[in-house]
């Protein structure tokens, strides 16, 4: 929360939010199964990343 205020003050503070939208989660199985069916495993964080620095 405090790096969200932060970037939306103003304050010139570059934040990336990542995590699954407002909607349920994909996929069974174990917790690394369900994080990387919803790219929230260490790859998919590393994508999104990569694509949001790409953007700038």
């Amino acid at each position: 929360m405090i790096a969200e205020t932060a970037a939306g003050d103003g304050l010139g503070v570059k934040v990336k939010c990542i995590g699954i939208e407002d909607v349920f989660a994909s996929g069974y199985g174990t917790h690394n199964q369900v994080r990387k069916a919803n790219g929230l495993d260490s790859d998919g964080t590393y994508q999104k990343i990569k694509r949001y620095l790409a953007d700038e």
